[in-house]
């Protein structure tokens, strides 16, 4: 399990770091000035896999037959891609807000195609569906576009902003700390662990566990601050150093939630793992459900937040 564990864990890297350089590469002005393109396609296909495996966690047990699921995943990616596209598209298509008629756009869409499909086939068959089905499908998906959907948007929107370096470094911070977080959460739970944290959402998870995580969880602040932004990136470092502990802080502890809410939404459901594209690491969900929270708490930090002006030293 480990052996495979690891072999997937590389595998992705290795993808997301091709993504990443492609990405920045193509967001430069002697390029195609289209930061996000990347971003675009990556952050589509997770949407895809993981809307996917949340219909076969929700939709079974109110009646979801396959064209409730592919609304559910149709109006998951397009949240995403109304999200992404703002910076791909010509000036003229742009939209000031940054996206936002085209994320509000998308949610109509999609709240209105699962409304539609539900009154298309309503009362059609021999049997009287059970009560409450109809309802349970709608908000399900509702449900999938907030929870898959929108965070996975924020990424985009986190992309495009303020600038493309310091954008795609800002994406990274939330792929990479609560990863991080997760793995020493992990190996120090699994070598000190005593003490369960919240044992009926997920047995494994351990007080201990949780503290190593958050130690984790600054250390990966502090290595994506004071290494990667200005050895990778070329950046200032972005933030003071109380500053670079509260966003690893924040960002773990968001990350632990989130990873939380999906062991609730595995456990509702009676299963282990949410799918096997990635075998060792399970599902799609598996892999970004830390991100999905840190994604939104990432957007929130960066909107209250100063960022450092270019050739700003901190002392």
């Amino acid at each position: 399990m480990l052996r495979w564990r690891l072999l997937s864990s590389f595998v992705l890297v290795s993808l997301l770091a091709t993504a990443a350089y492609f990405d920045w590469h193509w967001g430069q002005p002697n390029s195609l000035a289209m930061p996000g393109i990347m971003a675009l396609i990556l952050l589509s296909l997770f949407a895809a896999l993981a809307a996917i495996e949340f219909s076969l966690l929700t939709l079974p047990g109110l009646g979801g037959l396959p064209r409730h699921q592919a609304v559910m995943v149709f109006g998951t990616v397009l949240v995403v891609v109304s999200c992404c596209i703002n910076s791909v598209l010509p000036s003229s298509w742009q939209a000031a807000d940054g996206g936002g008629r085209w994320l509000l756009a998308s949610l109509i869409s999609g709240g209105v195609l699962s409304m539609g499909l539900e009154m298309l086939y309503f009362g059609r068959t021999e049997k009287p569906e059970p009560a409450h089905h109809v309802l349970g499908r709608i908000a399900a998906t509702a449900l999938a576009m907030g929870y898959v959907g929108i965070p996975l948007g924020v990424l985009g929107l986190l992309r495009q902003t303020p600038s493309n370096s310091f954008g795609l470094w800002a994406l990274l911070t939330v792929l990479a700390i609560p990863k991080i977080s997760d793995s020493g959460a992990f190996f120090v739970g699994r070598s000190l662990g005593r003490h369960k944290l919240i044992p009926r959402l997920s047995p494994g998870k351990t007080v201990e566990g949780a503290i190593g995580g958050f130690v984790f969880g600054v250390l990966g602040s502090l290595l994506m601050c004071y290494g990667i932004a200005p050895a990778l990136f070329g950046l200032p470092v972005p933030l003071k150093l109380p500053l670079v502990i509260g966003y690893g802080l924040w960002i773990a502890l968001a990350g632990m939630l989130g990873d939380l809410a999906e062991s609730m939404f595995k456990r509702d459901a009676r299963i282990k793992d949410s799918g096997g594209w990635l075998p060792g690491l399970g599902g799609m969900l598996d892999v970004v459900d830390s991100v999905l929270a840190a994604s939104l708490a990432a957007y929130l930090f960066w909107q209250i937040v100063p960022v450092v002006a270019p050739n700003t030293t901190i002392p």
